[in-house]
């Protein structure tokens, strides 16, 4: 299975968007042109996404919830799962998902703004 770790604040959630009007659920909407290059890249790979953001929290780690914002904001596909937990330790939160599903990922990209 091929992979997309991914985080949103940076990626899709720019500081330009910020300044949007927010949606009541939804916070602010992403950046129409990341999310028109993330849409090309799971076309292009066919990679399920992963979410590492710190968003989890805030959407309480709910896969519907987020399928909902990902779909207000035209991406392509939704999150199928999480990384744990591990209180701001996101190189060790995807570290740790790699090695618990090592022998179904075929291959995997992150996409951050954190230097991980």
């Amino acid at each position: 299975m091929k992979l997309i770790f991914l985080d949103i604040d940076g990626v899709l959630a720019t500081a330009e968007n910020a300044l949007m009007p927010k949606h009541p659920e939804f916070s602010f909407p992403f950046d129409s042109d990341c999310v028109t290059i993330l849409n090309k890249i799971i076309d292009h790979t066919s990679a399920e996404i992963i979410f590492t953001s710190d968003w989890r929290v805030y959407f309480g780690m709910d896969l519907q919830r987020l399928d909902q914002l990902f779909k207000y904001n035209k991406v392509i596909k939704s999150p199928i799962d999480f990384t744990p937990n591990l209180f701001r330790k996101r190189y060790k939160e995807i570290l740790n998902y790699i090695h618990k599903h090592n022998r179904s990922i075929t291959s995997f990209v992150i996409l951050d703004d954190m230097d991980l």
